[in-house]
């Protein structure tokens, strides 16, 4: 037997590609009229785009991608509450473009800094990750268990 959850008690976490992925069924989901609790963004990018002309410079990337991944663009519209998660070593997705997708954000927006690389960031940020995440899901889940 299928359980319904109400949206307003799910909140979608994205990670690195799958930040893009997150943002983009919450600009979906917005246009139907439904608002999850929240939303984090973690090690992400403002877009798919931006993050290919960091690394491959001398590329056309802008003409070439067909992943585009316009989160900053999408974020702009959307206004449930937002955790943003990025760290300044992060040598894969650039801090910048995390800053960037934040500064684009409508919504309640909240940009917690970790330590680390990519892949670890979130290990090496121990009590700093787990405290804010705590925090922002009580902030967006307040009583429900």
């Amino acid at each position: 037997m299928a359980q319904r959850v109400e949206p307003e008690r799910i909140v979608l976490h994205g990670r690195s590609i799958g930040g893009g992925v997150a943002v983009s069924l919450a600009h979906e989901l917005a246009a139907e009229g439904v608002h999850p609790a929240g939303l984090i963004l973690e090690s992400t990018f403002s877009s798919m785009v931006d993050a290919g002309a960091h690394h491959y410079p001398w590329l056309p990337v802008r003409l070439l991608s067909r992943y585009r991944y316009e989160s900053a663009r999408k974020a702009a519209t959307l206004d449930a509450p937002a955790l943003m998660i990025h760290s300044r070593t992060d040598e894969i997705v650039p801090f910048d473009l995390g800053r960037k997708l934040f500064a684009a954000y409508a919504g309640h927006k909240e940009f917690l800094e970790i330590k680390g690389s990519h892949n670890s960031g979130y290990l090496d940020s121990g009590a700093v990750y787990t405290d804010g995440l705590r925090g922002f899901f009580e902030s967006v889940l307040p009583g429900k268990k």
